[in-house]
This record gives structure tokens, C-alpha cells and sequence, in this order.
């Protein structure tokens, strides 16, 4: 004969298994409905970002002389579809939580989807950064060398990584932490380079703005056409740029120096377009 007391345990059991069913059941489908939410989600919005051509972009990016040259590369279609991916996932855990009444959950998540917008922004504050430093680091270069200055590639990488600090900066303070011990340090290390950049420009730049000088001087008083004597040259001025004057004395061509050109004792013999002598 079979205990009563077995009886009532597998009757409570069976009780409370048919009570658990429903909600066992109701799992089990929210689960199937945001796996197909999920998966819907992330194909339609991998299919846009491939039709907008954002590939191309990410190649652009890393075509920068900073990432070239690192082993980093920026996927942007990765990025933008990590975001898509846990902002889905939360969405599903809220409405889920809350129609398990765990609103504890829910409240964790909700608070989770606030701090994306700030992560995303701290992100693309960075690789904008990147970018706009890779620019400012060419732009340098290429006017530094356009005046045949030195240094030109230290003072470029100086601007990129000062603008990649800063951008840095810019991007953590987005994400909500405290930066002011560097940016204090940083303003005084920025300072001190600056002064330093400064003077060695200052130095530096003073052939250079001889260079002009002497080339405005040289434009001003001659042109080409101009039959001149040059100390015992005689010839006639075929080119004038901001470094030389060309010098055609018929059997060969003599390149003077600007600087020292206007060094010498110059005769015009001929003008270009009327003829009349003077000394110089």
C-alpha cells in the first residue's frame, strides 16, 4: 500500500511544476522571439552599412601614416554593428525582466543603454582625432619642407601627437572619467614644447626670411630678358626663383645663389624692353 505522504509530495511537486509551466514556456518563447529579433536586427543592419559604402571608409582610415604603420586597423562596420548588437541585447533583457517582473534587471540594463550614446561619441572622438592629426601632421611637414627648414618631421609628429593627446582626453572625459590631473600636466608639458617649438622656429627660420628678403630684393631690381654683368659675366637673365637666378651667357648657363648674388658688383647692360645702363 503506498505512503500518503508520498502522495501529497508528488501532488505538491506536480502542483507546483504545472504553476512553474507557464512561465517555463513563456521563457522559452521571449528567448526564441529575441534570438529572431536579434538575428533580423543585426542582418538588416549589416546589409545597410554595406550599402552605404562605409567599407571604403574604414580602408581611407587606416590608409593614415598611423595606422599604416601600427598593427591596429579600424573596422568601422565591426564597430557601429557591436553597438547595434548590445543595444538589442539590452533592449530584449528589459522588456524580458520586466514581464518576469525582475525589474532589478531592467533597471541595470536601462542604465547600461544610457552610458552606449556616451561610449559610441568617446569612440569616434578618438578616431576623429587620429584623422584630423594625421592631416595637421602632413600640412606641417609639407610647409616646413616647402621652406626648406629641418626638422620638419619632428615638429609634424609633435602636432599629430599633440592633437591625439588632446583628442584622447576628449574622449575620456566623454566616458565619464576624471581627467584633470592630466590635463594639468599635460597643459604644462604643452606649454614647455611650445616655448621650445618657438624659439627653435625663431632660430631657424631666420635664412628662410633672409631667403625672402634677398628673393623680393632680386624680383624688385631685375627680371628676365635683363642682359647684366655679374663681376666679369656677361649673360642675360633667363630665370629668377626664390633660391637662384639663372644666368644664359650664350655658350653655358651659370646658376647664381640669391643670397649670394646680390653680393656682387651687377651692371645692367640692357633692360628688357628699353635700353639704358646703370650700376648697381
Amino acid at each position: 500500500m503506498q505512503n500518503p505522504l508520498d502522495l501529497d509530495v508528488l501532488s505538491r511537486l506536480s502542483g507546483q511544476f504545472l504553476d512553474m509551466l507557464p512561465k517555463v514556456l513563456w521563457t522559452v518563447l521571449l528567448l526564441l522571439l529575441g534570438w529572431l529579433i536579434y538575428r533580423s536586427v543585426l542582418f538588416i543592419a549589416g546589409s545597410l552599412l554595406k550599402l552605404s559604402g562605409i567599407n571604403t571608409l574604414s580602408e581611407k582610415l587606416n590608409e593614415t601614416d598611423f595606422l599604416s604603420k601600427s598593427s591596429y586597423r579600424i573596422d568601422l562596420r565591426k564597430i557601429i554593428l557591436f553597438f547595434v548588437r548590445f543595444l538589442v541585447i539590452l533592449i530584449l533583457v528589459i522588456a524580458g525582466a520586466e514581464m518576469l517582473n525582475l525589474h532589478a534587471v531592467s533597471e541595470v540594463a536601462a542604465q547600461l543603454i544610457t552610458y552606449l550614446p556616451r561610449l559610441f561619441t568617446g569612440i569616434a572622438l578618438l578616431i576623429l582625432g587620429i584623422v584630423v592629426a594625421d592631416l595637421v601632421r602632413n600640412a606641417v611637414q609639407g610647409m616646413l619642407r616647402s621652406f626648406d627648414m629641418s626638422g620638419s618631421k619632428f615638429i609634424g609628429g609633435l602636432a599629430f601627437y599633440t592633437i591625439l593627446l588632446i583628442a584622447g582626453i576628449m574622449a575620456l572625459n566623454q566616458l565619464g572619467i576624471h581627467t584633470d590631473i592630466i590635463t594639468n600636466n599635460v597643459l604644462i608639458l604643452f606649454g614647455a614644447l611650445l616655448a621650445a617649438f618657438t624659439i627653435a622656429l625663431g632660430l631657424g627660420s631666420k635664412d628662410v626670411i633672409s631667403r625672402l628678403l634677398l628673393s623680393f630684393y632680386t624680383r624688385k631690381n631685375f627680371e628676365t630678358g635683363m642682359k647684366v654683368r655679374v663681376d666679369d659675366i656677361e649673360g642675360v637673365i633667363e630665370r629668377i626663383d626664390s633660391i637662384n637666378l639663372v644666368l644664359d651667357t650664350g655658350d653655358k648657363k651659370i646658376v647664381f645663389p640669391i643670397k649670394n648674388f646680390t653680393d656682387r658688383n651687377i651692371i645692367i647692360l640692357q633692360e628688357k624692353e628699353r635700353g639704358e645702363s646703370s650700376s648697381l
